[in-house]
């Protein structure tokens, strides 16, 4: 499971104007800040196993954080290529043979072309992980 804190909007939608004070662990002013935070993998495991986790000082029960869809996107590097991955989507840039390979822009461009497949964007991607590489070179030292 993944976990962010609830928004100010989501506590006074699901507990009421005194949200504040129905909460399991409370909240005060000076946690605010912590509105909408993502919760890292350890505070994760820790809040899915013991219903409470410390962040920043202050204890969060499992009632002030609502579970988050965490959508990945894969990055394959084959040459001079970049194929960019979600779900069942892909889009790939290729460098033509006789220009210098640029990482930052083939990502863009595979990036752009696939955010066209999808017509508009599902959802707010978490994490971009590097899933395969297959370079002669390690194109990610050139960065």
């Amino acid at each position: 499971m993944n976990y962010r804190i609830k928004t100010e909007k989501e506590f006074k939608r699901e507990f009421g104007e005194n949200w504040h004070k129905k909460v399991c662990c409370s909240w005060v002013k000076d946690m605010d800040f912590l509105f909408g935070r993502r919760l890292s993998e350890t505070q994760n495991d820790i809040l899915e196993h013991e219903g409470i986790v410390g962040i920043s000082g202050w204890n969060i029960s499992k009632d002030m954080a609502t579970e988050i869809d965490c959508k990945k996107i894969g990055i394959y590097i084959e040459d001079n290529a970049i194929t960019v991955t979600y779900n069942e989507y892909e889009a790939t840039a290729k460098c033509h043979p006789k220009d210098e390979f640029d990482f930052n822009k083939g990502l863009a461009i595979a990036l752009s072309r696939l955010a066209r497949k999808l017509g508009e964007y599902e959802a707010e991607v978490e994490e971009t992980i590097v899933v395969k590489r297959k370079a002669k070179k390690n194109i990610l030292d050139e960065i």
